[in-house]
């Protein structure tokens, strides 16, 4: 589970701070050039904070989909050799 750890590690972070950018760059896209020392404080405060959400938002949700992907993953490695053996057994038989 080693390498799962690190791809999860990486993945996450990848996400994270590519969601949080695109957030930012939006934010700063969005807002008006002609403002007010207080409303940039204010919507810089406010862009941290969502680009943080967001990427954490989205960074849970890689994981998660990373653990469905690797469940998945496991069930087949369990189940395809005794769906062989099935096939094996039921071909013996349809010989005999």
């Amino acid at each position: 589970m080693k390498a799962l750890d690190a791809v999860k590690t990486v993945a996450t972070f990848m996400v994270s701070i590519g969601a949080g950018a695109i957030v930012g760059n939006a934010v700063k896209f969005t807002t008006p050039q002609a403002i007010g020392a207080i409303s940039k404080l204010f919507v810089t405060v406010g862009s941290v904070a969502l680009s943080y959400m967001v990427g954490d938002k989205t960074a849970e949700y890689t994981e998660k989909k990373i653990d469905d992907i690797a469940g998945m993953i496991d069930m087949n490695v369990e189940i395809l050799p005794k769906i062989e053996e099935e096939q094996e057994e039921t071909s013996k038989e349809g010989e005999a």
